[in-house]
């Protein structure tokens, strides 16, 4: 007001002065309104467009969708069904339902349980003394007895808490052994790495290899295998078995301990690997096609108008959220056939005559150990192995 006042003096001490002054004010007064108008204007414009692409967006979800509507599923975990129990030692390889899982909801895939699958897939059976003659006739065509070679090749593996100085050289030391997995129980004290029903696993013959001074005979004795079934579509089934060593064998600096060695491998079936190799194909020909699609929209955004852009956006999140499903979709898959390609394949017992079951060539070495506070039990990485059917039994 002030300042107002000081113009309008002055504007009278100035002749003609006071109509630029005034014609000055209208012009700022009008410019003011102009501006209220444009924004007003723009922010009508916006918000719709705004609204429609916030209400695109997919929202999070914590809920799992099946294309099996006709099949309610209860309400707790507690109410469901529990699966009858076999009369003989039966080791399932479950088949994946048609279950899916929304997009970006990584829970509903940890959270998927045995209800999720079928028993249809095949399973390893072996033979029961002690069941009905019916079960025993069922029986009279599977395997009971499986010949293995082992390549076991010992030495430092990344992540060991094998002492330092041990095969820090780099040095391995390979040992082949052929063993005989056999459908008879194990008798003696289970170990809690393979399980509590186990059968025997028996060696063929004393294992060596050629040191620095000539062949060096490694004695073995037998111990139990157990296969800990499948979680697909994340984990197959493992093979895990125990053979012992009384005495040391060593090579350089590397030394294999006595006493029981673990082995770990993943296994499969023929129609797992089967279906495998169907939802591998699927799984990498949809993660292509949306890759192939969020490109392209990518490419009509680099060329659109910025009002295209806007309404573009909506299309892209979902194509982008679309290739990532695909692309975890594919990893868990390759995850679940990890090992199989170049696995051995053979006989086994439970398996039919004539059907084979695959290792793989991913298996691990380990002992087992005290930790230093003496309470507990580790298992130290010893190394690696792979496995081929014995000849004559392939």
């Amino acid at each position: 007001h002030e300042l107002g006042l000081r113009a309008v003096t002055a504007a009278s001490r100035a002749p003609g002065l006071c109509e630029v002054v005034v014609f000055t004010a209208a012009l700022r007064h009008t410019m003011h309104r102009c501006q209220k108008s444009v924004l007003w204007l723009l922010l009508t414009a916006l918000f719709p467009a705004l609204s429609l692409v916030w209400s695109g967006l997919p929202q999070p979800s914590t809920t799992r969708t099946s294309r099996l509507s006709h099949r309610p599923r209860p309400a707790t975990r507690t109410s469901r069904p529990q699966r009858p129990r076999p009369s003989t030692t039966r080791i399932y390889s479950d088949e994946v339902e048609d279950v899916e899982c929304a997009p970006n909801d990584d829970e509903c895939v940890a959270n998927l349980s045995d209800d999720d699958y079928s028993d249809d897939a095949g399973a390893l059976e072996v033979i029961d003394d002690d069941a009905p003659d019916l079960t025993k006739l069922a029986q009279k065509n599977k395997l009971t007895k499986a010949s293995w070679k082992l390549s076991l090749s010992i030495g430092r593996e990344t992540g060991t808490w094998m002492p330092e100085e041990w095969a820090a050289s780099g040095a391995r030391l390979l040992l082949p052994i052929t063993v005989e997995f056999d459908s008879e129980p194990y008798p003696g004290e289970p170990e809690a790495l393979v399980g509590q029903t186990c059968f025997r696993v028996r060696p063929q013959g004393e294992a060596s290899f050629v040191g620095v001074g000539g062949k060096v005979t490694v004695p073995v004795r037998g111990g139990a295998w157990a296969i800990q079934p499948p979680k697909p579509p994340q984990k197959p089934a493992l093979l895990r078995f125990w053979l012992e060593f009384p005495e040391e064998a060593k090579r350089n600096d590397v030394t294999l301990p006595p006493g029981r060695v673990f082995f770990t491998a993943p296994v499969w079936q023929e129609i797992e690997l089967e279906r495998g190799a169907e939802a591998r194909k699927e799984a990498r020909e949809r993660y292509e096609e949306a890759e192939t699609r969020s490109a392209e929209l990518a490419d009509e955004a680099v060329k659109a108008n910025p009002l295209a852009k806007i309404f573009g956006l909506r299309k892209q999140v979902l194509a982008l959220d679309e290739k990532n499903a695909a692309m975890r979709r594919l990893e868990r898959v390759e995850r679940y056939l990890g090992g199989s390609r170049d696995g051995g394949a053979g006989p086994f017992p439970g398996l039919a005559a004539g059907a084979s079951l695959t290792l793989g060539t991913t298996g691990g070495l380990v002992v087992k150990r005290t930790p230093r506070i003496g309470v507990g039990t580790e298992y130290h990485i010893l190394g690696k192995f792979q496995a081929q059917a014995a000849a004559g039994d392939g």
